[in-house]
């Protein structure tokens, strides 16, 4: 029987593809009474990413694009196109990040993932761990006191690297201090 990659999924003929243990996809086994059988690969659907200006989803359903339009001050100048997003969306925006630790690593960055798994057994009131490619990391907490009190306890090591914390302000420029 042939095997199944992990990136398309194979069928039988006449036959769904079933989900075992793991999330792991494998091909039912032919019953000895059956036909000859032939694979055939299925396409995965790519998931749509969920990114929303405002509280519309941003697709490219025109529609939606239509809709953002209306929403926000939308121009256009030499070519591109220009989205302006109103006081309340601005106000909104900052309500929501307003309990976001922004941190980075002195030294070289660490993986994400340890950084995640190290920050979810220490801080228990993070919501969510997001990341940049040139090294800094959000930290989303639950409430603004349990976002406080991690600033305010460090400093904090990662395998014996200090990150430093500060809380997140509408418009901050990130950058890094230089350290010598």
């Amino acid at each position: 029987m042939m095997g199944v990659s992990s990136a398309t999924v194979h069928d039988l003929v006449g036959s769904p593809a079933m989900i075992g243990e793991g999330g792991r996809t494998h091909a039912p086994r032919p019953r000895e009474d059956d036909a000859p059988t032939a694979f055939i690969p299925a396409q995965i659907p790519t998931p749509t990413p969920h990114i929303y200006i405002g509280n519309i989803p941003l697709t490219t359903n025109s529609q939606n694009f239509d809709k953002i339009a209306e929403a926000f001050h939308t121009t256009m100048q030499n070519g591109e196109i220009i989205v302006r997003p109103s006081l309340d969306v601005i106000r909104d925006g900052a309500k929501r990040w307003s309990t976001t630790a922004v941190g980075y690593f002195l030294g070289k960055r660490p993986y994400f993932h340890h950084v995640n798994e190290f920050v979810w057994s220490v801080w228990p009131l993070v919501r969510e761990v997001k990341a940049t490619a040139n090294g800094f990391f959000f930290f989303e907490f639950k409430t603004t006191t349990a976002m406080e009190e991690v600033i305010e306890g460090g400093p904090w090591l990662f395998h014996g690297q200090p990150i430093i914390l500060k809380k997140w302000e509408p418009g901050m420029m990130l950058w890094k201090l230089q350290h010598t």
